[in-house]
């Protein structure tokens, strides 16, 4: 027995040894096979026995560090986009190998591109390819904080909202290539993105549906079984409650994915004060609104089931269902004042009580496949159905009930409607020349049901779209070339509306040398397209005074856009950008305002009007590892508006700024941003703004799965939340000033998590887009 023992024992501990001795840890440098520079951001794997177990990426100095567990023979493979892969056969026991320098040579296709320290940032011409350090992804407890992080140019982020914009507008987001929610985006474990791919212009394929950019976010392959990812956060001092949760499963060759998303807001100071004139030819009356706090109230949830089949490398089936329910209610209340036509004045009461609900399931299936000689197509296939419920009464009270004035309203609607569409996308290499031509068709059809004159109203809308793009280099100057026709019907009851537009876009770049680089676009594009509710001459009551109503007759607006931008960067972190715009839109879209003599009332119809100019100037600057613990940005930048109408001229300057901030110092993160100068806009007649918000926030990392943060929000304001907007008509000028003076210095706290399960995965391929294979997807 004794014996046995001892052989027992030797055996453990040789196996325990051996074991120890097995670990390896392979190291190199990977630099470029013409300029022998550092590759930042490269991707490294590990296959052992043919099976991927680790990732990572080289560091700014192109350095790579990668443990392997294998006895036997390993194999490593290099890959950055614009390069072609390399294979690393390594040979040997040693508990530590140093393969040296790993060269990567330019693809046939490889652009000039501009390296931004600091940042990570890689510059091409049709988009900046970001690879956050480890430390921005660890000091991010929300995928929103990671993008506030970003010095790119046009990106806003803002973290207390949850909301991105892209040139002011919405973009379009993308994981690995498959068009996503924002809410998706934001459920994403921001330790698991590999790099973000950023285009503040939205190119051909995109920039039909009104999107301003692209965000294409690309994950790590996974090695183990599962993940689940998690946040949720409320304000002590208010009701604001946002959370989310998003798990994910892999099998050999598939991948399940739930996400969860929740938002509530319930508010007892919401108010609106503001005042309106009504200005006809021989008469001119003004009420002011002195808003009463008032009860404010939504809840929203997203559900996304996703499941991906890769049956083989570079080929991907995607399954994807989405339902999103809404549900809303606000009661408002205003004290009206009222200088009449005949000079006398009037005091009554304004109540306008409003709220509803909607649900809108959403299937999307795709398919998406790398060919031979370095073609690829895509497929893609979308269903939705939508069903909204929309109360309003507005009702005028007068202090005598029998006033032959108090009046009242129903506003209500009911609408439901569905739609399908269809894309086709195929992508090859020529050369030195890239190419992707698509084709569109997307068909919708809704029936609205109106309380007010008991109306039912059917519509429907026929687009099809196609484009094509090109990207290549002449010599240092690299181009993207994109064009699109669009071919689009409207039908409302027995009205049609059919409309021919383009869109054509140029992008030039050229890396200038030490740390500079210059970017030019020039697009003509459709600015607004007449939506379905836009060509309706269905009259709606909006006020006692005022009837709305459509114009089968419009057209959509035309935009010519040029952008010049010089950027700097330098490798101690510091990076400037310089731009300079200008836009001229032809035909805008304006709600035009007349008073018809013959009814004595004013109508608001949309028209189109003359032009709209917005030239600017715009500088960036932020510095990063300042004192190796803190990030500084600063936005400044100046716009002029000039808006010109058959009844108009307006002209606007505006001035905007903001500063953002971030220090960290071991478990700790401090952030802040501040929007003291929001921008604003003249469109038409009307003057908008950004939303303006000060936040400051504190956050701790217990450990690599659980962090703990609290927000101090709306700082140093008594109204909180504040949106500002004017119209500057001449027949119906109006002011309205909106504030929730609940987040006043809104303080709330939250966690994030997360953790994997499951074994190690033999799992050949999940994201396409992680090595040599890249296509750029999106879905409709």
């Amino acid at each position: 027995i004794k014996n046995l023992e001892k052989t027992a024992f030797f055996v453990a501990m040789s196996l325990l040894s051996f074991s120890v001795c097995a670990q390896r840890v392979i190291t190199g440098r990977v630099v470029g096979q013409s300029t022998s520079e550092n590759i930042v951001g490269a991707v490294v794997t590990l296959y052992e026995d043919s099976v991927k177990t680790v990732q990572s990426q080289t560091d700014m100095n192109g350095l790579f560090s990668i443990t392997s567990n294998s006895v036997g023979d390993v194999t490593v493979i290099v890959s950055m986009i614009g390069y072609k892969p390399e294979t690393i056969e390594v040979i040997g026991e040693d508990s530590e190998i140093n393969i040296g320098y790993v060269y990567l040579a330019e693809s046939a296709v490889a652009l000039d591109e501009v390296t931004v320290y600091g940042s990570g940032i890689i510059e091409k011409v049709d988009k900046y390819v970001i690879l956050p350090s480890a430390g921005q992804r660890d000091r991010a407890s929300q995928t929103i904080d990671l993008f506030a992080q970003l010095d790119l140019p046009g990106l806003r982020s803002d973290p207390i909202l949850r909301k991105i914009t892209v040139e002011g507008g919405n973009p379009v987001y993308l994981i690995g290539g498959r068009q996503q929610s924002l809410n998706r985006i934001l459920n994403l474990n921001p330790r698991d993105i590999l790099r973000i791919e950023y285009s503040n212009n939205p190119g051909p394929r995109y920039i039909e549906r009104g999107y301003t950019g692209v965000i294409n976010v690309v994950l790590r392959d996974r090695v183990s079984g599962g993940s689940v990812y998690g946040y949720a956060q409320s304000a002590v001092t208010t009701g604001n409650a946002d959370a989310g949760v998003q798990g994910s499963y892999n099998t050999d060759k598939s991948e399940f994915v739930v996400s969860y998303d929740f938002s509530y807001r319930k508010y007892k100071h919401w108010k609106a004060d503001g005042w309106e004139r009504y200005i006809s030819s021989d008469m001119d009356m003004m009420r002011e609104s002195e808003g009463i706090e008032s009860d404010m109230y939504y809840q929203y949830h997203n559900v996304e089931f996703e499941y991906n089949y890769t049956p083989e490398l570079n080929t991907l089936f995607s399954a994807k269902l989405t339902n999103t329910f809404n549900d809303n209610d606000a009661d408002r209340f205003y004290n009206m004042f009222v200088k009449n036509w005949d000079s006398t004045t009037d005091n009554y009461r304004n109540n306008v009580t409003a709220g509803g609900h909607s649900y809108s399931p959403t299937l999307d299936l795709a398919f998406i496949k790398s060919l031979k000689n370095k073609q690829s197509i895509e497929l893609n296939l979308v269903g939705s159905y939508s069903d909204n419920t929309n109360s309003m009464f507005n009702k005028y009270i007068y202090p005598d009930v029998s006033d032959s004035r108090n009046w009242s309203v129903d506003n209500s609607s009911k609408r439901h409607g569905y739609g399908i569409a269809g894309e086709a996308v195929y992508g090859k290499n020529f050369g030195k020349v890239a190419a992707r031509f698509g084709v569109q068709h997307r068909y919708s059809w809704r029936t609205t049901e109106y309380v007010e004159n008991n109306q039912k109203e059917d519509q429907s809308s026929n687009i099809t779209y196609v484009y094509g793009e090109l990207r290549g280099n002449f010599n240092k100057l690299n181009y993207n070339l994109g064009a699109g026709l669009k071919v689009q019907t409207s039908k409302t009851g027995s009205l049609s509306n059919t409309s021919v537009s383009n869109n054509t876009s140029l992008t030039l770049m050229m890396n200038l040398g030490k740390g500079w680089s210059f970017n030019y676009i020039i697009l003509n594009r459709p600015n607004v397209l007449p939506s379905l509710g836009q060509l309706t001459e269905t009259e709606r009551t909006s006020d006692y005074y005022l009837i709305s109503t459509g114009n089968p007759d419009l057209k959509a607006g035309n935009l010519l856009y040029n952008r010049f931008q010089v950027r700097y960067a330098h490798k101690c972190g510091f990076s400037a950008t310089f731009r300079v715009k200008y836009g001229r839109t032809f035909n805008p879209i304006v709600g035009t305002y007349t008073y018809d003599e013959s009814k004595q009332r004013f109508y608001v119809k949309p028209t189109n009007e003359n032009y709209l100019d917005d030239p600017g100037v715009e500088l960036n600057l932020g510095m990063q590892g300042l004192f190796k613990h803190l990030d500084l940005y600063g936005t400044v930048g100046y716009t002029h508006f000039e808006s010109d109408g058959n009844t108009f001229h307006h002209t606007y300057d505006n001035v905007f700024a903001k500063i953002s901030m971030q220090a960290y110092f071991g478990k700790w993160t401090i952030s802040g941003y501040s929007y003291f100068a929001p921008t604003r806009y003249l469109k038409g007649e009307s003057i908008t703004q950004d939303q303006t918000s000060t936040s400051l926030s504190v956050q701790y990392k217990f450990n690599n799965r659980i962090r703990v943060y609290a927000n101090w929000s709306y700082l140093f304001g008594k109204d909180g939340w504040v949106y500002e907007e004017e119209n500057l008509s001449n027949v119906h000028p109006t002011y309205s000033r909106v504030t929730i003076s609940d987040q006043s210095n809104q303080i709330s706290i939250g966690v994030s998590f997360n953790f994997n399960f499951g074994k190690n995965l033999k799992k050949s391929k999940k994201t396409l887009n992680n090595r040599n294979f890249d296509i750029k997807g999106g879905g409709l």
